[in-house]
């Protein structure tokens, strides 16, 4: 059965901030990749969730244990396949106007899969659903993504109706504008 987007990512409202420019500089500086699960990644300072309004509200009802950027080089693909180390997590991808495809799937029969795509709006975060088969295309130079861990794994569906619940519209702009509940 194809999967359905209300299952495999939820759009947080708030559009990502200063997080953007940071790592534009940080790519300037050739910084070194480690190898983690088959991606290159980079470990990202954990004060940068305070100074991401997203992020920090994530972090108030979820706690945030690491975040990292992940490279995936030109014309490559990354295998269909479920996260066995994270439930979910919270996802922004850097490039902007970038022939990448992120798929979620599953297999009708050996050969096929029927499958939906998250695309990426700029500037926005996902919380995404690990544990539903997906996978990366990327077709254009090299794809940046901001991807985090919990430090407690907990469920897609349980997490986004946490955070859906916690505040009312109200209280969204409220944290937005100062970063309080």
């Amino acid at each position: 059965m194809k999967p359905q987007p209300e299952d495999c990512y939820y759009e947080l409202p708030q559009k990502a901030g200063n997080i953007i420019s940071y790592i534009d500089e940080m790519l300037l500086h050739n910084p070194t990749w480690h190898k983690h699960v088959g991606f290159n990644v980079i470990e990202l300072p954990l004060d940068i969730v305070k100074k991401e309004a997203a992020l920090s509200f994530v972090d108030k009802c979820s706690p945030i244990a690491r975040i990292g950027l992940l490279r995936v080089n030109s014309d490559t693909c990354y295998d269909w396949h479920t996260d066995g180390y994270r439930l979910s997590c919270v996802n922004l991808l850097i490039n902007e106007n970038h022939n990448s495809h992120t798929l979620f799937g599953n297999d009708v029969d050996p050969e096929n899969y029927e499958f939906i795509e998250l695309e990426y709006k700029p500037r926005t975060y996902y919380l995404f659903n690990n544990a539903v088969e997906h996978t990366v295309i990327n077709m254009d130079g090299p794809r940046y993504l901001v991807s985090l861990y919990f430090k407690k794994e907990m469920e897609f569906h349980k997490l986004r109706d946490l955070l859906i619940s916690t505040v009312d519209q109200h209280d969204w702009d409220d944290f937005w504008n100062n970063g309080s509940l």
